[in-house]
């Protein structure tokens, strides 16, 4: 899950508001997160958790995640990405498209 100091923004929104949105998309953050170069190195080379260089790079992947779900919610349609299974938690549930494949594919071009 990305981080966020301070924030008004309850930590399952990863981008735009949950006043007043028409087209909700929803995300599994974690998947991005492994699929950035950072995460892949810390993979490839058996980083161990806890030290230093893991989580700088952890820092990294993350960033490189938050990044990308705004650069697509800004160039998109959608006006409300969330985590996703946030919307099926509340009663009614609230369907939205899954959007992981199409933000890790713009993830992935940049990358």
């Amino acid at each position: 899950m990305p981080c966020r100091k301070k924030s008004k923004i309850p930590p399952q929104v990863l981008w735009g508001s949950l006043d007043g949105f028409n087209k909700p998309g929803e995300i599994v953050f974690t998947t991005l997160v492994q699929n950035t170069d950072a995460y892949k190195a810390i993979k490839k080379r058996e980083i161990k958790r806890g030290t230093g260089e893991y989580w700088i790079l952890l820092d990294k992947a993350n960033s490189r995640a938050i990044r990308a779900v705004r650069d697509f919610g800004k160039g998109s349609d959608y006006d409300l990405l969330v985590q996703a299974g946030y919307f099926a938690a509340i009663d009614p549930a609230i369907p939205a498209v899954n959007v992981t494949q199409d933000v890790l594919d713009s993830l992935e071009e940049e990358e």
